[in-house]
């Protein structure tokens, strides 16, 4: 087995076990703070996420630098200076964000949010202990960059999974004993921020160290120009900044509709959106692995210029992407307040929250399809339509979500991200597919979308049809809602050809190796 391949397996359980134990722990959550509690959990939560455009396309560019280092060890001279200037940038970012927090707490609490069913000190306390947490976290990105560069998937991972353990579940605990509130959820979290920063720290000095071991004595002495350090300096902050395009636009497209409505909703509406919008978030986890997979894998044949075979593990994955989510979207939607129910068991949130599921499980599913003309485009190494699209479509998109959320609230939000993403599927990918693979887009389309989706929609449809009698045991619910997907699954497997072999196939290799 060789590294890469392992290093792939430790991202998918590190990934895989941060994705279920966060969305796992929410009830527990929902249940010791209350939605309003919960809420100023989900506001953090956003503003870590906002992060990402804040970095600027520095710690992804980064870890490249690390890379060309591993091959071209006289590079080390000019990566040192790089690698300090940006740490020296992020330290001084980060106090910033400490200090903005700590002024504008107030302002915060009491004009952007609506926490009137929370205490004001108590908000104030936890919007302060939030900027010096975040701040934290973002400080720790080169370090991780760093790691992941020298490729220590496995140790990276199995930190992650410390941490994850540490925020997500020993604070349950530890809530239990000093009191289940705000206050003490984010005085623990500071302490458990401080946990990861070190040990990131310690693994970055052992990466370091490494990268070392590989550089000849003679170059640790070498000095650079600064007019060489500069020329290598625009270099990396011209590939940042694409990067922090591409973030800028992924935050804006997925991520406008939660921070509008944490100035619209109050603080108890926004956690129990929060929730419903994370069980549906469960839908694009799924789907991640096999981008991943098939981003190197698709450049690699556009290369060698077998066209032919880049189509094939297109449609291939299209196939199995639509295949895997849509019996669990549909299923979410059609079973939403049942499903809210059996999850955290809070009649109350069921209620509300039961509409808002419905519209983003199917809003995610055509989110997961319309990524697909991106890969496409990243396997061409053209992004310039993506980028030019997507920012046209935010300009257009943010106005509509402002009115929308303005007029009928949170539902209107919801409408807005499912319209936004059918749009998306149906005319943008049309529209990229005509640039690049012309002759196959109706058949991209029809075969591995449309004809696809129809199995999950013939058995739901039957089992609304039977209408099975309603029931308050949330084991029987899990049952039905289970044999649902699973049900529109295996029929989709068997109706489609190229589906069913490659899952025998699989099977084979499990079974006989």
């Amino acid at each position: 087995m060789t590294r890469f391949f392992i290093n792939v397996i430790a991202n998918y359980i590190g990934q895989l076990y941060m994705a279920i134990i966060g969305i796992a722990i929410i009830p527990m959550y929902l249940s010791m703070l209350g939605s309003a509690g919960f809420g100023l959990v989900s506001f953090f939560t956003l503003l870590q996420t906002l992060l990402v455009v804040l970095d600027l396309g520095i710690s992804s560019t980064l870890s490249r630098e690390v890379a060309i280092l591993k091959t071209e060890s006289t590079y080390f001279s000019v990566f040192i200076k790089i690698l300090t200037f940006v740490m020296l940038l992020f330290v001084f970012v980060s106090i910033m964000i400490t200090f903005i927090m700590y002024i504008f707490r107030d302002t915060i609490a009491t004009k952007w949010l609506n926490t009137s069913e929370l205490s004001l000190n108590d908000v104030e306390y936890s919007l302060a202990i939030i900027g010096i947490i975040i701040s934290l976290r973002w400080c720790a990105g080169p370090f991780k960059s760093v790691i992941l560069g020298c490729e220590e998937q496995i140790k990276f991972n199995l930190v992650n999974i410390i941490v994850t353990t540490l925020r997500f579940i020993v604070v349950i605990p530890v809530m239990y004993y000093y009191g289940k509130n705000v206050k003490v959820f984010f005085t623990y979290q500071l302490v458990a921020a401080v946990v990861e920063f070190l040990l990131f720290f310690v693994l970055f000095l052992y990466s370091l160290k490494g990268i070392k071991k590989l550089i000849p004595n003679e170059l640790f002495r070498c000095s650079i120009s600064k007019e060489v350090f500069y020329n290598e300096l625009k270099r990396v902050a011209k590939f940042s900044l694409g990067i922090a395009i591409t973030s800028f636009i992924w935050i804006a497209v997925s991520q406008a509709d939660k921070i509008i409505l944490s100035k619209y909703l109050n603080i108890s509406e926004y956690g129990m959106f929060s929730a419903a919008a994370t069980i549906a978030g469960g839908i694009l986890i799924l789907s991640t692995p096999i981008s991943q997979a098939i981003l190197p894998r698709m450049s690699s044949l556009h290369s060698k210029g077998d066209f032919e075979g880049l189509y094939k593990v297109y449609a291939l994955s299209t196939k199995a992407v639509v295949s895997l989510l849509a019996p669990i979207a549909f299923v979410m939607a059609s079973n939403a307040k049942s499903l809210l129910f059996m999850w955290t068991a809070n009649e109350h949130l069921a209620n509300y929250s039961a509409q808002i599921l419905v519209l983003y499980s199917l809003g995610n599913l055509f989110f997961a399809i319309a990524a697909f003309p991106y890969y496409l485009q990243y396997a061409f190494g053209k992004l310039k339509l993506h980028i030019l699209g997507n920012f046209l479509f935010v300009i257009i998109i943010i106005p509509g979500l402002i009115f929308s959320i303005r007029t009928y609230g949170v539902i209107g939000a919801g409408y807005v991200w499912l319209i936004q993403n059918v749009f998306f599927m149906f005319f943008w990918c049309w529209f990229i597919h005509g640039r690049f693979i012309r002759t196959k887009r109706i058949s991209w389309l029809f075969n591995e979308v449309v004809l696809t989706l129809l199995p999950s929609i013939v058995v739901i449809s039957v089992f609304k049809w039977i209408s099975l009698p309603a029931t308050s045991e949330r084991i029987t619910l899990f049952y039905i809602l289970a044999s649902q997907c699973i049900l529109a699954f295996l029929l989709t497997v068997f109706i489609d050809k190229r589906v069913r072999s490659h899952v025998t196939e699989m099977v084979k290799k499990i079974v006989w190796n």
